[in-house]
């Protein structure tokens, strides 16, 4: 009877090591980001914060390009969004866009190579309702995002399909 005594007692000793096993170990920090006593705390551990600083890092800016010159749906063909950009602003904004979002898939993530203009890829379809959805963020919520505004590597971070996807509406 003893050894089975010892035996459950091991066994509840492994099975509480095992619960722990899964938990954060020291050193954990708190920053409180609301009102006080609503509870409103951001727990974070700094020494895994430290590894997410390179997923959150800014990209280079491209350099600033001239607003003169001929605009872009003038140029091209099938520019319903971003029509009113210079042929440079355009560009330099298509080029931060591929980097943004596709940075290993290029500009044939969103577009046909052999025609540009082509709607057929479901993927520029989607990109130009983001391009939409950025603008009016960026135009009708000042309040929330103040100057800094939003752009598609806020939520794309160098990906394809953003890691963090807000719940579907209901």
């Amino acid at each position: 009877m003893r050894t089975s005594r010892r035996f459950s007692i091991a066994g509840l000793l492994l099975g509480a090591l095992a619960l722990l096993a899964g938990c954060e170990r020291p050193p954990v920090d708190s920053v409180q980001r609301g009102f006080r006593g609503t509870g409103m705390e951001q727990v974070y551990n700094p020494r895994i914060l430290a590894g997410q600083a390179q997923n959150n890092a800014v990209p280079e800016v491209q350099p600033a390009a001239s607003s003169e010159g001929p605009k872009a749906k003038d140029v091209f063909q099938n520019v319903k969004v971003l029509g009113h950009l210079s042929v440079g602003e355009f560009t330099r904004l298509m080029t931060a866009m591929t980097s943004w979002v596709a940075p290993e898939q290029g500009c044939a993530y969103c577009h046909n190579l052999q025609n540009l203009a082509d709607d057929s890829v479901y993927t520029k379809v989607v990109a130009r309702r983001m391009v939409q959805m950025t603008q009016h963020i960026n135009a009708d919520w000042k309040a929330h995002v103040a100057n800094t505004g939003v752009t598609c590597y806020t939520c794309h971070r160098g990906k394809t399909v953003p890691e963090m996807t807000p719940p579907p509406a209901q």
